[in-house]
């Protein structure tokens, strides 16, 4: 019996962070990530970018969410240094 609730336990719980995080993709976009506007040349997205690397860096900073950031931040300039994933975002 106890085992058969942990089941249903496990289950709801998976169901949950998998919404989360579906929610969390949803969510994202690079340029807030980045902290520039949509008209940004491909200079300042760098020079933000470079500056927020620095910033999050794990190596650099010692803040437990640092790594996730840091993560975060490479994806936003992932998508906006690429002329083609920057077109695909917009649309």
């Amino acid at each position: 019996m106890e085992l058969k609730r942990l089941g249903v336990s496990w289950r709801f719980l998976m169901v949950l962070v998998l919404i989360l995080q579906s929610l969390s993709a949803l969510d994202f976009d690079p340029y807030r990530v980045l902290g520039v506007s949509r008209t940004a040349s491909q200079a300042d997205i760098k020079k933000a970018y470079k500056k927020l690397a620095r910033e999050w860096h794990p190596d650099k900073n010692k803040d437990p969410g640092a790594e996730d950031r840091f993560i975060q931040i490479s994806k936003a300039y992932e998508i906006l240094s690429n002329e083609e994933k920057r077109t695909n975002y917009d649309h």
